[in-house]
């Protein structure tokens, strides 16, 4: 236990930027680890694992929640190679205690009882629903689209020669890439950290990219079909699409460059995401739009350079019906999200505010087909009866569940974890009490209560 706390608090301790002085323990002493740092010995576990987690936006794992998961779930973190390797003793245990679970649908998938998919947890199961729907795309909507431009190119080169066009056929395959995702051409990026590599890494398996700012929503209603949301007002740049042969590739560039400091001021902008296209009845680009940065408005924002066709103009603030889907926004699978999801809003009896259909597409061009993140919305006029879920209903839950762990942690006492907030310094004892913390507990006191509930750990 020793050598796992002193080994990750060495290696992981300095990617924080905090210095982690470990001793190694007298003969016999029962002290484990010392360190000069704001947790105590007794919190190094869960405490700085917790610390890290909610630094990068995520959750710490608690026993509660564990218990509450289903084993695919858990086996699916435990092979989650961006789950903090700290978690993973808590999340093997558990799974552990739940062998006869495991065993019991392994046995009745291999005889037969139930589907292979019972193995799976909920991102496996997305997952396999995604490769359903890019294979689809593949197969009904690029395909197609490929050999007609491959037969008009034949066509091209046999009235002119391969000479004549040779130049264009590279371009002409990069601008067929870009239209399938909405991004520009691949640039060779420049002095970049390892933290910048290691973001990269992860948004090739991301849904939504890390470290890119998005437009500001709140949930009003959902269903297994669509959410109802309602958006904060936003500031766009747009590039209108509608007249002559446009390329989204090649609208995307012209925003990008916008962004990145193509304009008045010539100031760099940062990305954010999505991009925001507005289609026709076909799933036709008609327009494409960034989001600009929050911090701007239209008093303060740099300005296109002119001649210019890109625009600015504020969306104010508007609900609206989204459906996500996975893989590549093809024009033909635009088509049919957006029929599934006007077949979904008319059975729940929702109106539609105007006909406008826009696409939201989040990701890189490198990212997984499988893992893209896209959606479909329109404008609505309300929202479902009885599915909402409100802020003043969540804040109510998260105020259950406090109450719920202070009257745990009165009734038998553990040594809890510390939130440590950037603001503050806690101040650190010797003695090595517990703390009261936001619900989680070491791994040592979770092996501690399988223990006194019997169990063989």
């Amino acid at each position: 236990e020793w050598m796992t706390m002193a080994v990750a608090m060495m290696a992981m301790g300095g990617r924080e930027g905090e210095a982690f002085h470990v001793f190694l323990p007298p003969s016999g002493s029962r002290q484990t680890v010392s360190q000069l740092s704001t947790l105590r010995p007794s919190q190094c576990f869960s405490g700085w694992v917790g610390r890290r987690n909610v630094a990068k936006g995520s959750v710490p794992l608690t026993m509660k929640g564990l218990e509450d998961e289903e084993w695919q779930d858990l086996a699916e973190k435990l092979a989650d190679p961006f789950v903090s390797p700290l978690e993973k003793p808590m999340i093997l245990a558990e799974l552990a205690r739940r062998r006869d679970q495991v065993s019991d649908t392994v046995s009745d998938v291999l005889g037969g009882r139930r589907s292979q998919e019972a193995l799976l947890g909920s991102r496996g199961r997305k997952q396999l629903r995604a490769a359903r729907a890019v294979a689809r795309q593949v197969t009904e909507d690029i395909v197609p689209e490929a050999r007609r431009q491959a037969e008009e190119l034949l066509e091209e080169v046999r009235g002119n020669g391969i000479e004549k066009i040779a130049a264009d056929i590279q371009s002409r395959l990069l601008v067929a890439i870009d239209d399938a995702t909405a991004e520009g051409m691949l640039k060779a990026p420049g002095v970049v950290s390892v933290d910048d590599i290691v973001t990269e890494l992860r948004n090739v398996f991301s849904e939504t990219p890390e470290g890119l700012e998005t437009p500001s929503y709140s949930v009003v209603s959902s269903s297994d079909e669509y959410e109802v949301r309602e958006y904060s007002s936003m500031l766009l740049a747009s590039k209108d699409m509608s007249t002559g042969k446009q390329e989204d590739g090649n609208a995307f560039n012209e925003l990008a460059s916008f962004l990145f400091g193509k304009n008045d001021r010539k100031e760099a902008m940062s990305m954010t995401t999505p991009v925001i296209t507005s289609v026709d009845r076909e799933g036709r680009t008609r327009s494409m739009s960034f989001v600009i940065p929050s911090k701007y408005n239209l008093d303060n924002v740099p300005r296109p350079l002119q001649p210019s066709d890109v625009t600015m103009s504020r969306m104010e603030a508007v609900r609206v019906a989204a459906r996500e889907f996975p893989g590549f926004a093809t024009p033909a699978e635009v088509v049919r999200q957006r029929d599934a999801l006007f077949a979904a809003l008319q059975e729940d009896g929702i109106a539609l505010e105007d006909g406008e259909i826009f696409v939201l597409q989040y990701n890189p061009p490198y990212t997984l087909p499988t893992f893209r993140r896209n959606e479909i919305f329109v404008r609505v006029r309300g929202g479902m009866e009885g599915t909402e879920v409100k802020e003043e209903e969540m804040k109510m839950g998260e105020e259950e569940k406090k109450v719920e762990a202070e009257e745990e942690v009165e009734a038998e006492p553990v040594s809890m974890s510390v939130e440590v907030q950037e603001s503050k310094e806690v101040e650190v004892k010797d003695d090595m009490d517990g703390a009261a913390a936001s619900g989680s507990s070491t791994y040592e006191e979770y092996m501690k209560q399988r223990r006194e509930k019997g169990e063989d750990v």
